[in-house]
């Protein structure tokens, strides 16, 4: 941990910060996820899907960019290589051979609620230790 004006202690900054980058890393597998989806799609629900599919890739991107600053903010380091998010994301890989409108959105619905369990726990851990801003900012991911 970096020093940091918050007046959180220590044990806590490093608890949310670990929990703060287990969400980025996830969230970040979660986009190339969607963005993979997006661009493979097929079926008679194309056209709201893509579009659908591209407009949750950018949310993710937003609150991901607010997750990794948070992280810093408490003397992390945020982590989002490429290398990071592969060897520790809790999502499972995307199939490649799954590209018809229906199963694929239903993956990508099932690692968004993967995704939304690690954002709570994530919360869980800000609120006992009375992180509000973290707690909020992962409220509004």
């Amino acid at each position: 941990m970096y020093p940091s004006a918050s007046n959180i202690p220590l044990t806590a900054r490093t608890a949310i910060a670990a929990d703060l980058n287990t969400a980025l890393i996830n969230a970040l597998d979660l986009h190339s996820q969607v963005k993979t989806a997006h661009w493979n799609i097929k079926g008679a629900h194309f056209v709201s899907l893509h579009t659908l599919l591209d407009d949750i890739a950018t949310e993710l991107l937003a609150f991901t960019d607010d997750i990794a600053e948070r992280a810093v903010i408490l003397g992390g380091y945020a982590n989002g290589t490429s290398q990071a998010i592969a060897q520790h994301s809790s999502l499972e890989k995307l199939p490649t051979q799954i590209v018809q409108d229906i199963p694929l959105i239903s993956l990508i619905a099932s690692r968004i609620g993967a995704t939304v369990a690690v954002l709570k726990s994530a919360r869980q851990t800000a609120d006992e230790h009375t992180d509000i801003d973290t707690s909020d900012l992962l409220t509004g991911a």
